[in-house]
Formats: structure tokens, sequence, C-alpha cells
């Protein structure tokens, strides 16, 4: 009688290949799931994949927050045919113990922005729920994201730009070269990382952000494709000009890049208000995420 599975961790960067295989079968809600893995990588984290017999299957990738003293599951994945049989559990453990070598003194599932997969774990991921509460994480909440119909939504954006105008409010796609100077203007309405993110959208081959400039000052924004091809947001407008319809304008005009680059949907990460969403694109909440996190102490 054979004994339980010898199961050997070692770092992700030579099976990237057979990752995005796992992603294609384990993640089966996310449409764009095999794109995860790259996204990932552009910033810097923890990665281990689990093999059996020299076999991907399992991975897991982690991250630490900016002051040192929160970690992240990032993502955590395993073949469906291997689920059940503690690859999970070991990915996750390996991965705790790096976090707190780290300096982490507590690890969150929970997204991790600049550049991240998910807000939480899809409510719809019953054997990642179950991995996290059945190893000691505790629940903190919900987020979600919404969802757009494309060709059904109301894209029209003339006759509010027309209006803005005449308080000299224009809108038009970011440059590649402009990304230090959007930073200083914004820094003082936004936070760093919607600004990382901004910036990284308006660097990338196909993502990228319109603007709203009022002379010659960048007054909101609306990032579009940066960690999946269908994304927009993050969407923000200067304090003293939210409710005049600046954000509505801004989101419309990203969501027309995506149709231009033949998106049928669009997915609204994060989102909220939901109500605003809702009212101005017809948009409906699609994915519920939950969020938890463990004391490493």
């Amino acid at each position: 009688m054979s004994g339980p599975p010898t199961i050997v961790l070692r770092p992700i960067s030579a099976d990237l290949d057979a990752v995005k295989r796992i992603c294609m079968t384990a993640l089966t809600e996310d449409h764009y799931a095999t794109h995860l893995p790259a996204t990932l990588l552009r910033t810097l984290r923890h990665t281990f994949s689990a093999t059996v017999d020299n076999e991907v299957v399992g991975f897991c990738f982690g991250s630490v927050g900016a002051d040192g003293t929160e970690g992240f599951i990032d993502l955590i994945a395993v073949a469906p045919v291997w689920q059940g049989r503690n690859v999970g559990g070991r990915l996750l453990v390996a991965l705790e113990e790096r976090l707190h070598e780290s300096g982490c003194r507590v690890v969150r599932v929970a997204g991790h922005p600049p550049v991240y997969a998910w807000p939480g774990v899809d409510h719809r991921y019953t054997r990642a729920i179950c991995l996290f509460e059945g190893t000691g994480y505790r629940r903190d909440g919900v987020e979600v994201n919404m969802r757009v119909q494309l060709e059904r939504s109301r894209l029209h954006t003339k006759a509010d730009e027309q209006r803005l105008a005449r308080s000299k409010i224009s809108f038009r796609r970011a440059r590649t070269d402009e990304t230090d100077e959007l930073r200083e203007q914004l820094a003082r309405d936004w936070k760093a990382d919607w600004l990382t993110e901004l910036a990284m959208a308006i660097a990338g081959s196909r993502s990228g952000a319109v603007l709203a400039m009022r002379h010659e000052t960048c007054v909101g924004f609306c990032a579009y494709g940066l960690n999946r091809p269908n994304e927009v947001g993050p969407l923000g407008t200067a304090p003293a000009l939210q409710r005049r319809g600046v954000g509505t304008v801004l989101i419309r005009r990203a969501m027309k890049e995506l149709v231009a680059q033949g998106e049928p949907v669009a997915e609204i990460p994060w989102a909220g208000p939901l109500s605003f969403f809702a009212r101005t694109l017809g948009a409906h909440v699609n994915r519920v995420f939950v969020t938890y996190h463990k004391s490493l102490a």
C-alpha cells in the first residue's frame, strides 16, 4: 500500500507554463485566469510551486505590504485532480513561514494594490474558502466586482463633454511621457497606490487611462486594462468637481477604449459606490469576494 505523495516545494520561476495550465483548469470563474501569473510577477512576490514526481500540482503567490508588517496571500491554486490531498495546505504553511521570516505580523487574504488577482476569495471557490477557514483565518467582510455588457451600456458622452467644456474641462487619453507630472498634480488628493496603478496602466501596451484636464491640470482619471484586459479603474475626480458628471464621462470613455479593443464585457473591480455604476452604466454585481486575516504572532 503506497503512502501519501511526497510534495516538494520550489520557486515558481521555472514552472510558469505549468502554472498557467493549472490556472486554466482550477480557476473556472476567471475568464482571464491565465493572465494572472504574469500580472502578479510585475511586482515583487514570494512564490512556491508544489511538485509531485517533478509534476507541478499547485502554486502560490504572496507579497509584503508597504510597512513590512502585513503579508498577503495573492493567489493560491491546486490542480483539480490534486485538490483535497493537502497540497494547498503545504503551500499555505510555506508561504506563511516565508512572510513571517520577512517580518510580517499578520497575513491577509485580500487585494494588495497596485497589482492583484482579486479583492479577496471568490465565494464560489468553496475549497479555497474551506482551506482558509480551516487553518485559522478569520473572516473580515466582503468586496464585490461589477460587470457591464458594453454593447448594451450607455456610453455616450457628447452632451456631457459639451456641458463641461463651458467650465474649461476637457478629456483626452494619457500620454506615456507625463506620468511623473500626473503624480505630482494628483498626490494631494489621491493615495499612492492609485497613482501607481494609474502610472502602470499608462505604461502598458494594451492598457491606458483617460484624463480630465482643466487649465493644463489633471482633475480626474480613469485607468483601464491594468490587471486584466477588460478591467476599468481606478477612477477618481478632484473633490471640488465631484457630482458634476466628470467621473461619468471618464468611465464611459474608458469603456469605449475597451470596445475599440474588442472587449464585449467590462469588469469594475473592488466596485463602489455601487449605485453610481448601476445608474451610470447599467452595471450589476457579478462577483463577491470574502476577505480574511490571520495573526502570525
